[in-house]
């Protein structure tokens, strides 16, 4: 399942340092990779053992036979972890001998393409728009054909859930509401990240951290409560990288 970001810790990342990263303060770790910075025959072991094994605690493989391609920006914040992806021909499990007693649950939103996500005997198959929610505790798999794909993706620790949906559990691998503000919104949000003032400070990281939070638990399935106090906290946020990305624009 490929966009369950594994917690990275500033020690891992300097053991990679011939991977470009990007690190904005002791809180703060993450990474960037692409397949196509490897050579051929070294890009399956690179990709499998240095960042899929040890990083990202995954699997991935071809999907069938021929050219496969990765390339991610991953960040771990205070509390949960983002990720942007883009794929091809790849299939990325999480088998049981890569569990590490992380419970943390991860959603996933397709920005474009297509892709198929598999856990507790269920299979789901994904487009623009959607979005599904897994468990780290889990064993599961991602797969996405030879036409490339595109999504984000961001791990919420359980607890900061458990008092904004009444029954997260119960929404795994279940189609989810599609193409919401909310959405969108996340999807915006994460992309946005890159530019590094959203978390200049600590002040603005932990307000950042709480509107992914609140997006996500809107997308999820949020309780009358907490979909309220999004209206002044996630959604007024995402709605604010919205307009900054339109003066970016313009």
């Amino acid at each position: 399942m490929l966009p369950q970001i594994g917690r990275i810790s500033a020690a891992t990342s300097r053991r990679h340092k011939d991977q470009p990263m990007t690190m904005q303060s002791p809180d703060i770790t993450g990474f960037r990779f692409s397949t196509a910075d490897f050579g051929e025959r070294d890009r399956l072991p690179i990709f499998r053992e240095q960042i899929g094994r040890m990083i990202v605690k995954l699997d991935p493989e071809p999907l069938s036979a021929g050219a496969f391609h990765a390339e991610a920006n991953v960040r771990e914040l205070p509390g949960l972890g983002i990720g942007s992806w883009a794929c091809s021909n790849l299939k990325i499990a999480r088998p049981r001998e890569l569990l590490d007693g992380n419970d943390d649950l991860v959603l996933t939103i397709i920005t474009s393409g297509n892709t198929r996500a598999s856990q507790r005997d269920r299979d789901i198959e994904l487009g623009p728009g959607q979005a599904v929610l897994q468990s780290s505790a889990e064993a599961g798999n991602m797969a996405v054909p030879v036409s490339p794909s595109r999504f984000v993706g961001l791990r919420l620790p359980r607890k900061a859930l458990a008092a904004l949906v009444r029954d997260p559990e119960d929404m795994l691998v279940r189609p989810l509401p599609a193409n919401t503000e909310a959405m969108r919104l996340l999807a915006l949000y994460i992309r946005e990240l890159d530019d590094s003032y959203l978390l200049a400070t600590p002040e603005l990281c932990g307000a950042v951290v709480r509107h992914l939070v609140d997006l996500g638990a809107l997308i999820i399935g949020a309780n009358r409560d907490a979909a309220a106090a999004a209206e002044d906290g996630g959604l007024a946020g995402g709605r604010a990288a919205r307009r900054g990305q339109g003066r970016h624009q313009r």
